[in-house]
C-alpha cells in the first residue's frame, strides 16, 4: 500500500458562479493518475465515475487470485523446461558416445568388404540386419531416456 496521505482534485480556478475547470486528480508527490472513468451521462452531463472501494478490493482480490495461479503455472513451467533441458542433455551425450575420431566411418569398399564377410556363412545375418538391429538400440536407448522424462 501507498503511505501517500491526500489526492488532490485539481482545477484552474476557484469554486464559485464561474467555477474552475477540472485538470486532473494528483497524489501529494504532484503525479497524474487515473481516479476513475469519464461517462458521457443521457442528461447531457459528463460524470467522472469512481468505483466502489469495496468492489475495487473484490477486484483486486480477483486479480491477486489469478497471478497466484498464474505464478503456480510459470513454476510448473519452469520445472518442466528444466527438466526436459536435462533430458536432451543426457540424450546430447549419448548421442556423441561415438565420435568419428575414435569410430572412423567406414568406407564405400569396406561396407561391401563387410557385406560379402557376412554372406560367407549361412547362420550370418545380413549387415541389414546388423544395421538395423544396431539403430534399434540406439533409437531405443533415446526413447528410454525420453521415457523416463515422461516424454514418451
Amino acid at each position: 500500500m501507498s503511505d501517500l496521505k491526500y489526492t488532490d482534485i485539481v482545477f484552474d480556478g476557484p469554486p464559485g458562479p464561474e467555477a474552475g475547470r477540472f485538470v486532473e486528480v494528483e497524489n501529494e508527490n504532484g503525479v497524474s493518475f487515473s481516479l476513475g472513468e469519464w461517462i458521457a451521462r443521457n442528461d447531457g452531463y459528463w460524470a467522472l465515475r469512481i468505483p466502489d472501494i469495496e468492489a475495487k478490493d473484490h477486484q483486486m482480490v480477483l486479480l491477486t487470485e489469478a497471478i497466484d495461479r498464474h505464478v503456480v503455472q510459470i513454476q510448473a513451467l519452469k520445472a518442466d523446461n528444466e527438466r526436459l533441458r536435462a533430458a536432451l542433455e543426457r540424450i546430447e551425450q549419448w548421442c556423441k558416445a561415438y565420435p568419428r575420431t575414435v569410430f572412423i566411418e567406414p568406407t564405400k569398399e569396406q561396407w561391401a568388404a563387410a557385406k560379402n564377410v557376412l554372406k560367407i556363412g549361412n547362420d550370418c545375418p545380413s549387415l541389414s540386419a546388423i544395421s538395423g538391429s544396431n539403430m534399434r538400440h540406439v533409437v531405443e536407448g533415446i526413447q528410454a531416456l525420453a521415457a523416463v522424462e515422461g516424454l514418451g
